[in-house]
């Protein structure tokens, strides 16, 4: 979960690249079931805190970031809901 909030805040500036490299490239390529699956999969991990944000949140901030459950979980959110749908 940590790497995936990094790595949307490392590309947030390119997130549009990124969602058109998916419905261009990749999503084309994939079985439209293997896409829906997908896509359920963005919704349901990151649908609420779990127990797995909060471990995420808790990894960050026990090497000094500043990363609330919920604000790991809001960011998740936003950066893959601007690439997946």
């Amino acid at each position: 979960m940590l790497y995936v909030h990094d790595t949307l805040q490392t590309f947030a500036g390119h997130l549009s690249e990124v969602r058109e490299t998916w419905f261009t490239k990749v999503a084309p390529d994939l079985r439209p079931r293997r896409v829906k699956e997908v896509n359920a999969r963005v919704q349901d991990r990151f649908s609420e805190v779990t127990d797995l944000i909060r471990g995420a949140a808790h990894i960050a901030t026990s090497i000094g970031r500043s990363v609330s459950p919920q604000s790991l979980l809001e960011a998740c959110q936003l950066g893959l809901e601007r690439i997946f749908l």
